[in-house]
């Protein structure tokens, strides 16, 4: 075969321009390979929603706020900077070390199933938004222990919230909420501590509550119970009922 440089001076025109476009395809490529580390990543998002970064556990609204260790970003957080579905930057969901990701008081309206690939996720928060449907298999973030979905338009959840196997904290408090997923308690929550309903549709509470047997605090105010549930005594691990 020839040295394509010396075949190059030799062919036509239109050979030379199939060789330069060629060249340029695997360079580009070759860009596309190229891992970035979390910090240049971070960078990014901060580059296409236009907002500061800092590093600070502090979380301040319309700036993005992160935690970085052993060169990885553990914490993240975008309150108030007007994300919507559409725009939230797709450098997020390469941050595979993420531990707290919040991203409230926006306006996502969908719940955002890449979320799924952060597997190492303890915290999420994406209280404040418009989320009316959650979608995916949320049993999938094994180490999720917070999550606060409170303040935006749901009216169910799906069982497979009631599939989290280290959940301790659930914010469900100021949503259109009617009825709660089935949940096995001998099986599934065996860790919740915290469970927040305040401000739902619910007018009766389901049995399987009252068998909680980690438990320690229950919001149900503002809720239009049909008559209040005397099996609260159950919970024997409760220490706050408001």
């Amino acid at each position: 075969m020839l040295n394509p440089f010396i075949q190059l001076s030799n062919v036509n025109g239109s050979t030379a321009l199939k060789f330069e476009i060629t060249s340029r395809h695997t360079g580009a490529r070759k860009n596309r390979k190229k891992k970035l580390t979390d910090m240049e990543l971070v960078n990014l998002i901060s580059q296409k929603i236009g907002r500061p970064c800092l590093r600070t556990s502090e979380i301040i609204r319309g700036k993005i706020g992160y935690v970085i260790e052993d060169n990885h970003i553990i914490q993240l957080s975008m309150n108030e900077c007007n994300l919507m579905n559409e725009t939230i930057p797709e450098e997020l969901w390469e941050l595979k070390y993420l531990k707290t990701l919040c991203i409230s008081t926006n306006m996502i309206s969908r719940f955002p199933e890449d979320i799924l690939q952060l597997q190492n996720l303890v915290r999420l928060d994406l209280n404040g938004n418009q989320i009316r449907v959650i979608t995916g298999k949320l049993k999938g973030l094994k180490h999720l222990e917070r999550l606060n979905l409170a303040g935006n338009q749901l009216e169910t959840v799906p069982l497979d919230i009631g599939l989290l196997p280290s959940l301790r904290s659930l914010r469900l408090n100021s949503n259109r909420l009617c009825v709660l997923p089935n949940i096995d308690p001998n099986c599934n929550w065996s860790q919740l501590e915290t469970l927040e309903l305040d401000g739902a549709d619910i007018k009766e509470l389901p049995q399987w509550l009252f068998s909680l047997k980690a438990l320690k605090a229950l919001s149900l105010s503002k809720l239009h119970l049909n008559h209040f549930p005397e099996e609260i005594c159950h919970l024997q691990t409760l220490e706050r009922l408001y």
